[in-house]
């Protein structure tokens, strides 16, 4: 099953990526290990340089991906 989620900056609430995922894929991005999208790792490292740490929003969880089907 995969889930929708959507990482939030805490500054404004404005969602800068949106992502597909299972397990504890969604938080990832906030250990380093993701470092495929500049534009998102360099936004969370501001986040981060303002003294926020960037919020994980679940969209929609229990989902089956098209292959489970």
């Amino acid at each position: 099953m995969y889930y929708i989620y959507a990482l939030i900056d805490p500054i404004n609430n404005v969602p800068f990526y949106i992502g597909k995922g299972k397990n504890d894929r969604a938080y990832k991005h906030l250990q380093g290990k993701d470092k495929g999208n500049k534009k998102k790792t360099d936004r969370i490292e501001i986040i981060r340089r303002l003294g926020h740490e960037p919020k994980v929003d679940f969209i929609i969880e229990n989902k089956p991906d098209v292959c489970d089907r």
